[in-house]
């Protein structure tokens, strides 16, 4: 393989100098630009500032506003707990006794829903035997009208045969007075 050769060829200590200097002042003023530009255009910084000021507000406002209701809620249970707590006491006491008179209270009413719904099935009985009775009555009504039909065509037909009989009998008599008769 090759070994490339430079293209400059071998410099001299002085321009080797110049150069560093020169690179090293360049390499300041871009630095510099550098600094400026992200001073500029880059603002995480203040950004972050910012967002950590708000959070450190935002965390103490709650943390006060925790409080506060913290403290509301215990002063509510101290009232509850001296106040209500007796009271609730006292109540359970009475339950057992509360709770005779209650069952004592639904019988009654219980009863008393008997009392009222024992009319209406009387009534709804009344009703029934009205209802039977008129049945009753029109079935009557039929079979008198059907017997009085029936006695009317046995008595049409017994004087039916009444006259026949009588005429029959007529008829004998003549044919045998005429067989008699000299």
């Amino acid at each position: 393989m090759h070994k490339r050769r430079k293209k400059f060829g071998k410099t001299h200590s002085r321009d080797r100098e110049e150069t560093m200097a020169t690179r090293t002042g360049m390499e300041k003023i871009v630095k510099d630009a550098g600094e400026i530009s992200t001073r500029l255009l880059d603002h995480k910084a203040f950004t972050h500032g910012q967002a950590r000021f708000m959070l450190r507000e935002f965390e103490e406002r709650r943390g006060y506003r925790e409080m506060r209701r913290l403290q509301e809620a215990e002063e509510t249970m101290t009232r509850m707990a001296d106040s209500l707590l007796p009271d609730t006491l006292a109540l359970t006491q009475e339950l057992p006794t509360m709770l005779a008179r209650l069952e004592a209270a639904n019988r009654m009413c219980n009863r008393i829903l008997q009392h009222q719904d024992e009319p209406r099935e009387h009534e709804a009985l009344g009703k029934g035997r009205e209802r039977r009775r008129a049945e009753l009555d029109a079935s009557l009504r039929r079979m008198r009208e059907h017997c009085a039909g029936t006695d009317a065509r046995h008595d049409r037909e017994m004087a039916e045969t009444r006259a026949r009989y009588e005429r029959l009998a007529l008829e004998l008599q003549e044919g045998y007075a005429r067989t008699t008769a000299p």
